[in-house]
């Protein structure tokens, strides 16, 4: 990786490409933890501005993404799992 690379983004692709596949990071937290970055790269906004990109709020159409990004109601584990990690179990070499 390049030297240049920021260390969360880094540390976010480190994880990504863990050998085992279980070790690796749901899908959800890698959305949650991009949007962060990219949220801590963005210009301050002053107050009273709002963001040119729209929030659909949960429950409406592209709301559930956004609610289990956030880690929000069912949609974040809907196996039922408690946040056990899931997998396959095989391992890429």
């Amino acid at each position: 990786m390049p030297n240049s690379m920021r260390p969360e983004v880094r540390a976010l692709v480190t994880r990504c490409l863990h050998a085992d596949p279980v070790q690796r990071p749901p899908m959800t937290e890698v959305v949650r933890l991009l949007e962060a970055i990219v949220q801590a790269l963005q210009p301050h906004t002053p107050v009273g501005r709002r963001s040119s990109r729209a929030q659909p709020a949960a429950g409406t159409p592209g709301g559930e993404a956004a609610g289990a990004a956030a880690g929000q109601g069912a949609a974040a584990d809907p196996a039922g799992s408690g946040g056990a990690p899931q997998g396959c179990g095989c391992v890429i070499s």
